[in-house]
């Protein structure tokens, strides 16, 4: 009787292993393995002209990627860059004034993955250092411009 469940809890332990091993080959933001990955910056503006500080850029397409401009509006994304492919890119923050005034110095809609217009896209020859100008009309907004 011993045997038999000491083989049963074994038997139980093996597959509770290799279950936990296949699983943990599938963690990582980046998905499957998508080739190279290239650097990727640029700078932000408003449609004042001015920089854009302190707003996340978020990349997403073949892979995800995310930056945080700095006070002059230029960001770099984090680890090793992107794949090469196009991508959708909003933006996360940028808000005035703390507590007290939550305005958003360009339209909602740039926070909107799906409604944002501006895109970008990821050359393995770059250099990809995109220029995101934002504007204050929906209907005229522009794309990212890389390469430049």
């Amino acid at each position: 009787m011993r045997t038999v469940a000491a083989r049963a809890i074994r038997w139980r332990w093996v597959v509770a292993m290799g279950l936990g091993l296949a699983l943990a080959g599938c963690g990582g933001e980046r998905g499957p393995d998508l080739g190279s990955s290239y650097p990727v910056k640029g700078k932000v503006l408003r449609p004042d002209g001015k920089p854009l500080a302190e707003t996340r850029v978020n990349f997403k397409g073949p892979a995800y990627g995310v930056a945080t401009t700095g006070s002059d509006g230029g960001f770099q994304i984090e680890g090793e860059g992107l794949p090469a492919g196009e991508y959708r890119v909003y933006l996360e923050g940028g808000a005035r004034g703390g507590k007290r005034s939550m305005a958003l110095p360009y339209p909602t809609k740039y926070l909107d993955e799906d409604a944002s217009d501006l895109k970008a896209v990821v050359k393995s020859e770059g250099p990809n250092d995109f220029s995101l100008q934002l504007t204050r009309d929906d209907a005229s907004s522009r794309r990212a411009r890389g390469g430049h």
